[in-house]
């Protein structure tokens, strides 16, 4: 009897947990729509010819835009580096003529494709040691 009851309960336990775990939503990024991407990220789009289009965020080439709530005599710039199917990309926000021999740019085009720099931010990732990662919004037209 003891043996039945212990089986019912770690089997309704099992049921319980495994009800419990919710798969991640299936958010597939798409052409012509805003994603977020961190540091090191790599994301996959369909692309028109039925291929595919790869993009990764290598890195955070600058990050010199002037902090939430602070008084800046310049507004600054951050500017990142994208992998766009094997070509290098490197894309900015913010200010981005001075003090460069040839400006950034918030957008650029990797053979049929408008990659486009929306957004940057330092999200918090540790409030303890304030430690931040970066995070972009970009578009691919």
């Amino acid at each position: 009897m003891k043996n039945n009851i212990l089986v019912g309960t770690m089997g309704l336990v099992m049921a319980l947990i495994l009800l419990s775990c919710k798969p991640e939503p299936d958010i597939t990024p798409v052409l012509g729509a805003p994603v977020d991407l961190v540091v090191g990220e790599q994301i996959i789009l369909p692309a028109h010819d039925g291929q595919q289009l790869e993009i990764a965020f290598d890195s955070l080439l600058e990050n010199s835009l002037c902090p939430p709530n602070a008084l800046c005599i310049w507004a600054g710039r951050a500017v990142v580096k994208l992998t766009v199917d094997q070509q290098e990309v490197v894309l900015g926000i913010g200010d981005l003529e001075t003090g460069v021999e040839e400006p950034y740019v918030s957008v650029d085009s990797v053979g049929q494709y408008r990659i486009q720099l929306h957004y940057f931010e330092e999200k918090e990732v540790n409030s303890i040691s304030n430690k931040t990662e970066p995070v972009i919004t970009i578009q691919v037209d």
